[in-house]
C-alpha cells in the first residue's frame, strides 16, 4: 500500500494536490490510502511499502508549523517521495534551509545526475512553489531549473523531493517512483 500524504489544510486544495496523484496511482493499478497529516498514526506509517507527501497552495504553510509530525521519516527505511511542499519537509526535518523562491508556471528542468525517477535528460515541469529547499551535505542534486535545485535524493535514505508538480505534466516520475525496489525483511 502506498501511503499519500496531504498537507492542503484547506479542503478544496485536495482536488488540485492530491486526487491528480491519486489518479496516478489509480491507473498504475497501485492500492493506495490517502491521510491528512495531522490524522496519520503509527499503523499508516507501518503499513505503507511507500509515501508521497504531496504539495498545497502557495501560502499554505501549516505543515511547517507542525514538522514533529514527520519525524517518522528520519526513523523508517521507506521510499519517500515530497511533491514541493514534501520537499521542504524533508529539508527542514535535515536541516537545509527554506528559502523564498517564487516559482510559478511551467520551465525546464535540466537533469544533472542520472536516477531512477527520470531517464530524461531535460522536460518542462510546472512549478507553484514561494519557498526552496536549499540543499545541504545530506542530499545529491539530480535536477535543476535555472539555479534552483529542483531535484534531490536523501545520499543514504530513498527519501526524494521535486519542487514541482509532477502530477501536472511528468507522472512517469511518480509511476518510476512506485517502481523502485523495497527491500524484503
Amino acid at each position: 500500500m502506498i501511503l499519500i500524504i496531504s498537507v492542503c489544510s484547506d479542503r478544496l486544495s485536495y482536488f488540485e494536490f492530491v486526487k491528480p496523484v491519486e489518479e496516478i496511482l489509480k491507473k498504475a493499478r497501485k492500492d493506495s490510502r490517502t491521510r491528512y497529516f495531522l490524522n496519520m498514526n503509527h499503523r499508516d506509517v507501518g503499513q505503507a511499502e511507500k509515501a508521497i507527501i504531496c504539495g498545497t497552495a502557495l501560502k499554505d504553510f501549516r505543515y511547517l508549523n507542525s514538522i514533529e509530525k514527520f519525524t517518522w521519516i528520519k526513523e523508517v527505511d521507506k521510499p519517500v517521495l515530497g511533491i514541493c511542499a514534501g520537499t521542504q519537509i524533508l529539508g527542514k526535518l535535515f536541516d537545509c534551509n527554506l528559502a523564498e523562491r517564487t516559482k510559478i508556471g511551467r520551465y525546464k528542468v535540466k537533469i544533472v545526475q542520472k536516477n531512477s525517477l527520470t531517464s530524461k535528460e531535460e522536460f518542462y515541469s510546472y512549478f507553484l512553489n514561494s519557498k526552496a529547499m536549499e540543499p545541504n551535505e545530506d542530499f545529491e542534486i539530480l535536477g535543476e531549473s535555472g539555479n534552483l535545485k529542483c531535484i534531490v535524493k536523501h545520499k543514504r535514505k530513498r527519501l526524494y523531493g521535486c519542487l514541482f508538480h509532477p502530477e501536472v505534466l511528468n507522472p512517469e516520475i511518480i509511476t518510476n517512483f512506485l517502481q523502485e525496489s523495497v527491500p524484503t525483511m
